[in-house]
């Protein structure tokens, strides 16, 4: 279980902190849907954590893995990192078809509404395809 910040600079100090570093942020504050025990924190497997680290370093990444490995989910956390503590970011969700989009979509939303409410910034538009 997390231990939630209690104070006012307690929570700054872990904005900060998840602000220089999204793998701090993805392991302690990520909740994904597990498909047998529901919502649950998101335990990245050592090459999860190496593909966020590529991520986070390198601007154009191509990652060799198999299917049904957690790149999606993997993404899904970056994106929502990416989104909360850098300005002015666009980013694009390609797919071959819409319903892949709006699956990689559907997982970002899922990370962004169960985060802390002190910790999630204000959404302006969520309806966009």
């Amino acid at each position: 279980m997390t231990h939630e910040p209690e104070t006012r600079d307690e929570k700054v100090r872990e904005i900060v902190r998840c602000t220089r570093d999204p793998l701090h942020f993805v392991r302690r504050w990520v909740k994904i849907q597990h498909p047998v025990r529901g919502i649950v924190s998101f335990d990245p497997y050592p090459y999860q954590l190496e593909l966020l680290q590529a991520m986070h370093r390198h601007r154009w990444v191509i990652a060799m893995m198999g299917r049904q490995m957690g790149k999606t989910t993997t993404v899904a956390a970056y994106m929502v990192w990416r989104m909360m503590f850098r300005h002015d970011q666009t980013i694009l969700v390609a797919a071959h078809k819409q319903a892949g989009a709006m699956e990689v979509m559907h997982r970002v939303r899922h990370i962004y509404d169960h985060l802390p409410e002190w910790l999630r910034p204000e959404t302006v538009i969520r309806n966009r395809l």
